[in-house]
């Protein structure tokens, strides 16, 4: 339990730095949400690495799963163009020390819905919506 504290504490202050549209109670509830996750962790619509990284860090304090982080970083205007470069986007999870456990891919989120459909119809995979 107190590893699982030191890690929410960390999660909590990295992304509080980040950039994004969490409340305290969201970003705790994502945490929880990856401890206990049997399996690779998708997020569709990552924007900016927030709420990633609670998945990541709630993800290294459960089983250690991956995270697969999805986004294409199109489609506003206040997206800097470095944003559209995945080294860009993986190197904020480095300089976050979560860099091992999340994945960055760079493209629509339409074509992350198709892949998982894939994989859902083989089972094992559940899915979490978050309503802003």
């Amino acid at each position: 339990m107190e590893e699982i504290l030191k890690q929410l504490k960390k999660a909590l202050e990295y992304s509080n730095k980040a950039e994004g549209f969490l409340s305290p109670n969201e970003q705790v509830t994502l945490f929880s949400k990856a401890l206990n996750v049997k399996g690779a962790i998708v997020e569709i619509g990552s924007w900016k690495g927030k709420s990633t990284i609670m998945l990541a860090y709630g993800s290294i304090a459960g089983n250690g799963n991956k995270v697969y982080a999805i986004d294409p970083h199109t489609g506003r205007p206040d997206v800097p163009e470095e944003y559209l470069k995945i080294d860009t986007f993986q190197e904020l999870f480095t300089k976050y020390y979560v860099g091992m456990w999340v994945f960055t891919i760079v493209f629509a989120a339409y074509v992350g819905a198709l892949i998982l459909s894939r994989f859902s119809a083989a089972g094992g995979i559940r899915f979490y919506r978050r309503h802003i």
